[in-house]
């Protein structure tokens, strides 16, 4: 999984901030301290590339099934599983859940929320590339579902994964083990050489894209160079339209509590 597919994961997975006009009635919505198993299925695709990924996990068991396509082909492969997967809100100190969730405000302040009836939460993020809306339907007192799309649109020049320094930083912080600390530390001190390893590979390929278009003397591969430099190099022009989608992503989980309590590392209840 590359580092941009992580940005989007990291996104999907963090909770909500709740307003004060709803607080209250979000809090009746939102799953309770405790310890849930979480079934999930996933979509992601990329526009640019034509590519989807598909990933339908077992919560029981960690079983998960993944199809995917692209311009190669398709291919399919299936994963045996670590067993159980598990998500621990703890009633004090924050999980990596709500840890994300301070860091998501942090990153990108403008965030909306609105309760629906007396069993679903809707709450919206909009940042400068990224939108994100998760869906929370509180089942009965012991299920949940959660449905959370993320769209993020093409961005002039480089990929920027800088979005990823403060969730990174919660996670560094806050994370319920240590395993998890340490893997978000080493992820959180390796970013400035992976954005400049992406800078370095964009320069690269608008430099040969530039000199082909340059130097060839066919009207139709300069118009195709030049169209592709272009979709490089695209600003959004002022009120115009906006920026159109390149990478989405689905994320359905269905949450099972199945015990009050977490243990010290985030498993069961000794």
């Amino acid at each position: 999984m590359n580092m941009r597919h992580l940005s989007l994961l990291a996104l999907a997975v963090a909770m909500p901030w709740h307003g004060d006009a709803t607080a209250a009635s979000a809090q009746a919505i939102m799953p309770p301290p405790g310890l849930y198993r979480i079934d999930l299925e996933a979509t992601q695709t990329r526009a640019d590339v034509k590519a989807k990924v598909q990933v339908k996990r077992d919560g029981a068991t960690g079983t998960q099934h993944v199809h995917g396509s692209n311009l190669g082909g398709t291919y399919d492969w299936n994963d045996p599983g670590s067993g159980p997967q598990t998500r621990c809100i703890k009633t004090s100190s924050p999980d990596v859940g709500y840890a994300m969730e301070a860091a998501a405000l942090a990153a990108c302040p403008n965030q909306t929320e609105k309760v629906i009836g007396t069993n679903i939460l809707v709450h919206t993020s909009q940042c400068p590339d990224t939108t994100m809306t998760t869906r929370y339907t509180k089942i009965d007192g012991q299920t949940w579902d959660v449905e959370t799309r993320v769209d993020k649109v093409n961005k002039p020049g480089p990929p920027d994964i800088g979005g990823m320094q403060t969730s990174l930083a919660m996670m560094a912080k806050s994370a319920p083990t240590q395993a998890q600390r340490d893997k978000a530390t080493k992820l959180l001190a390796s970013l400035p050489a992976e954005q400049a390893k992406i800078n370095q590979q964009y320069a690269d390929q608008l430099a040969k894209l530039e000199a082909a278009a340059a130097h060839t003397k066919d009207p139709a591969s300069k118009a195709l160079f030049q169209k592709r430099i272009a979709d490089m190099q695209q600003q959004a022009v002022p009120g115009g339209p906006p920026l159109p989608v390149n990478e989405s992503m689905v994320v359905k989980e269905h949450w099972t509590r199945i015990a009050n309590f977490c243990g010290p590392n985030g498993g069961p209840q000794p």
